[in-house]
């Protein structure tokens, strides 16, 4: 912020100077530009990054005895009024001073300072002397030793984050037009238009702002500089989610109807949510963490299996974890987005609704009830993945295939004779029903529902192709399992097959290639 030599600079390397200082003051607010974190995310520092907050405005007023401007506990927004009587400036002390006015305190998060205390750019000038925009010791100035004005907009009336910083230097020709008093944020209700554009590049040659020099942080700068790539991020991590609870998006069945798999694919159920209860996680809320899609944990099982394998006798099972560890440890083991924030789990209280929410940049959760409701039209920045059960639930639906008897017919043989008893031809002719072999009996049953099952038995005669139809009524999607047992008879086909249903009522394979194949006991 020292230029030396200034009294010799011409006009255009003034400009140049004071867009220098313009960038000081921009990397004291929020730190270098171009720093990122490992995760690709622009990285705020500088006092905006200590305090989570842009510098409050302090009214300063100009010292006759001490020939200084001083600040005092007060809040503008719009600048100052040089024309004023008396005149006064308002700009960001708290840069430079972490006690920027009488009785305040920036607290134990300040870090500063963040620019060296700001000396009269020509010292050895008599102030007293000179109008008030030349009076610079104590607080900001330009190249041209003239003091910059500090403005304040809100951009978004309810959003006290969404606050705009301007910088202006009144350039070359030291004439300036601020705002009034009266026209600004928050002076008016509601706050007043944007005009941020108002102070550079008029169009009217004889503007007072034609040739100002202004330096915008936006909100993007300061308070969320991520914020599209967050939000992008953490749509990914939802989906994510959303993965690992019915498996991949992109999964169908022959019939182009998607796939159910994941935890609720494997478990036939909403995942276990669980609360941490002063030293260890509770199981069984409708508000909480799903752990189970990272940690197998006897809750999230059933009376008479576990984790799958030899104990498996329903195709019901854990088969995780579908999702990493999260990396926090006790109560810090959450699932977050991209701000940090934990997400929040809610089932519905009549089980048919699972909303998963992320906080969105603000990290405040928009009211439970707009939530709950549903009423997205109400929601702010927080985003939603909603679970239905119709995605994995198939409302009274029928699985179907097809039992093949192998077992040939017996036939005899029949031959015919002419008068004189000679044989004149023969031909082959069914078995009375009492030389056939026996039908063969099929029992199959359906595993639609954990720990419940529907099961039939089919007679098939030898040498027959019948269709069977199983109706389960709430079948609930995955991969599901038909136990099959022939009795008498004998099966020729493995003892049980996987069939891949879907929340459309679909199911792979097809009726066509679910095929059981069986031979009849041995007739008479």
């Amino acid at each position: 912020m020292v230029m030396p030599f200034i009294g010799h600079l011409d006009n255009k390397q003034r400009i140049k100077a004071t867009r220098e200082r313009l960038e000081a003051v921009r990397t004291a607010l929020v730190g270098p530009q171009n720093t990122y974190d490992e995760r690709g995310l622009r990285v705020v520092r500088g006092y905006a990054g200590d305090m989570d907050a842009l510098p409050k405005l302090y009214r300063f007023n100009w010292d006759d005895v001490n020939n200084r401007w001083n600040a005092v506990a007060e809040e503008v927004y719009h600048g100052g009024d040089p024309e004023a009587a008396p005149p006064y400036i308002g700009q960001p002390c708290g840069l430079w001073e972490k006690q920027p006015a009488a009785g305040e305190d920036l607290g134990a998060n300040w870090k500063g300072p963040y620019l060296n205390y700001p000396e009269a750019v020509f010292a050895n000038q008599d102030k007293k002397d000179v109008v008030p925009l030349r009076r610079t010791e104590g607080i900001l100035a330009d190249a041209w030793g003239r003091a910059l004005f500090f403005i304040k907009e809100q951009g978004d009336p309810g959003d006290p984050n969404s606050i705009y910083l301007l910088v202006v230097s009144a350039g070359p020709d030291g004439r300036v037009e601020l705002p009034s008093e009266n026209d600004t944020w928050p002076g008016v209700s509601p706050p007043a238009p944007l005009m941020r554009n108002s102070y550079q590049n008029a169009a009217d040659p004889d503007n007072k702002n034609n040739d100002n020099i202004v330096l915008e942080i936006t909100p993007e700068e300061w308070f969320k500089p991520n914020e599209s790539v967050q939000r992008k991020q953490t749509v990914r991590i939802l989906e994510e989610i959303r993965a690992a609870l019915l498996g991949p998006a992109d999964a169908f069945d022959p019939s182009g109807r998607c796939i159910v798999g994941g935890y609720i694919g494997d478990m036939g159920q909403w995942p276990t949510l669980w609360q941490w209860d002063a030293d260890h996680w509770d199981p069984g809320w409708y508000e909480g963490q799903p752990r189970g899609l990272w940690t197998w944990d006897t809750a999230e099982g059933y009376s008479d299996h576990d984790q799958g394998g030899a104990s498996d006798p329903t195709g019901f099972c854990w088969r995780g974890p579908y999702l990493q560890k999260p990396w926090g440890v006790g109560e810090d083991e959450v699932l977050r987005d991209t701000w940090g924030t934990p997400l929040r789990f809610r089932l519905s209280e009549d089980e048919t609704t699972l909303r998963i929410t992320s906080a969105g940049g603000d990290k405040n959760f928009d009211t439970a009830d707009d939530i709950w409701e549903g009423n997205e039209d109400k929601i702010k920045d927080d985003l939603q993945v909603v679970i239905r059960d119709t995605e994995w639930k198939a409302v009274g639906m029928t699985v179907e295939g097809k039992i093949v008897n192998n077992t040939q017919k017996k036939y005899v043989r029949v031959y015919e004779y002419d008068e004189q008893g000679n044989i004149i031809g023969y031909h082959d002719e069914e078995a009375p029903p009492a030389q056939q072999p026996d039908p063969a009996e099929v029992e199959i049953t359906f595993h639609h529902q954990p720990e419940k099952s529907l099961t039939e038995t089919f007679t098939v005669d030898p040498g027959q192709t019948i269709l069977f139809q199983l109706c389960g009524g709430d079948v609930f999607g995955g991969v599901r399992r038909l136990d099959i047992a022939a009795g008498p008879g004998q099966l020729k086909s493995p003892e049980n097959v996987k069939v891949f249903v879907g929340a459309g009522g679909t199911q792979s394979p097809v009726v066509e290639k679910l095929v059981i194949i069986v031979e009849s006991p041995s007739g008479p």
